[in-house]
């Protein structure tokens, strides 16, 4: 009998979770592992039989400046990633997608859309939603407002945000406080920023875009 491909879905959210896997394995599709944490994914990752694919929920993707996605889609055997993101967090998938990311999968689509990108991923193909595609073209890109803009360097408005605070001299703290968002946040923010500018610190990249 032909194996079914293994999809490995790692997300704290228990009923997401289990929905999901519920989705992938009707009609005998797929194979899907569960995990609530990226240590038990990477755990299952070094497993038999190999993950096809791995869904990595964004916030686990994204700790220790995307190490985490990095570390899963090293770990053992190389295979596709994809992040799994809200609408709210489509800055940060976006640089997921630039990092490595094999696609994104939006928690607000539907079973079909989820279905159709996953089945893309598994043929070697990249994949981004419709939508997130049609937004991030308009809104997700930010252009220059009088801030500071690096040449020849494509910023998402929240790390331009970031990038002009940092050179007003703002700690990661004050940042997180102007902005409404958590310091983790800035820091997976400025990962991204530094990683674009060619820069490992806060005063190189402040010096870059002078």
């Amino acid at each position: 009998m032909e194996r079914r491909a293994h999809v490995l879905v790692a997300n704290s959210r228990c009923l997401f979770c289990d929905g999901l896997r519920a989705l992938l394995e009707r009609g005998g599709r797929f194979d899907v592992t569960c995990a609530a944490s990226l240590q038990e994914a990477i755990a299952v990752a070094r497993q038999v039989p190999p993950v096809d694919l791995a869904l990595l929920e964004i916030e686990m993707a994204a700790a220790d400046g995307f190490g985490g996605m990095r570390c899963l889609i090293g770990a053992e055997k190389p295979r596709p990633v994809a992040v799994i993101a809200g609408d709210a967090d489509r800055p940060l998938a976006q640089t997921a997608f630039e990092m490595g990311a094999a696609g994104i999968v939006l928690s607000t689509n539907s079973g079909e859309a989820m279905l159709q990108g996953i089945r893309m991923m598994m043929h070697g193909e990249r994949y981004v939603p419709d939508r997130f595609n049609a937004e991030a073209g308009q809104a997700g890109i930010a252009k220059p407002a009088g801030g500071l803009q690096a040449p020849a360097v494509r910023f998402t408005r929240r790390e331009q945000e970031i990038l002009d605070l940092l050179a007003k001299g703002m700690s990661s703290k004050e940042i997180a406080r102007e902005l409404g968002i958590g310091p983790m946040t800035v820091a997976m923010h400025l990962t991204a920023v530094f990683r674009k500018l060619g820069v490992s610190s806060r005063t190189q990249a402040v010096m870059a875009i002078r």
